[in-house]
């Protein structure tokens, strides 16, 4: 009868996620294009998502025990009915993440304006986050460097503290 924050809040964004995934190539409206960009975020938001809930319920990543260590259910289907959702192996959600994440890369867009939205460069960042959290950082180290490589060629960069003034005005070299 607890309310736990951290798995409720998570658990009920993995809904309209779903909905997106399991749903928006038969929309009507929108081009092909906007609809597989659309998925590809809705894919990449639900495994991260997954991760975060991993990181709150599941042992940490470690090679020698991810296969028995328990872990989160992956939810990946939109219902509203059955409640059997049984735990996972740490091994096997972080196969689900990286895989899943791998896959939705290539479709997120190049750019967004909104700073809740995850396009591309993000991309790369949290899949090298994820990778790192593993303790796999030959392989996070080429996605974390792409995300910086996209950062210094898309005009958003990084926020430098150092540019702050003291009435929180950001200065622009």
């Amino acid at each position: 009868d607890e309310n736990c924050g951290e798995w409720n809040h998570p658990a009920s964004v993995l809904y309209p996620l779903n909905v997106v995934v399991n749903g928006v190539e038969s929309a009507v409206d929108g081009t092909p294009e906007i609809k597989m960009a659309l998925k590809a975020e809705a894919i990449f938001m639900r495994a991260y998502v997954t991760f975060i809930m991993a990181q709150f319920f599941g042992m940490p990543y470690d090679a020698a025990t991810a296969g028995t260590d328990l872990c989160v259910p992956i939810i990946d289907k939109a219902s509203t009915v059955g409640q059997n959702f049984p735990r996972k192996t740490v091994e096997q959600v972080y196969s689900y993440v990286t895989s899943q994440m791998k896959e939705a890369l290539p479709d997120l867009q190049d750019r967004s304006e909104h700073p809740y939205r995850v396009f591309r460069t993000t991309g790369y960042a949290m899949l090298g986050k994820v990778l790192w959290m593993m303790g796999n950082y030959k392989d996070a180290l080429p996605y974390l460097e792409e995300a910086m490589s996209a950062l210094e060629t898309s005009g958003c960069g990084l926020l430098d503290y150092n540019t702050i003034t003291s009435d929180g005005e950001i200065t622009y070299p």
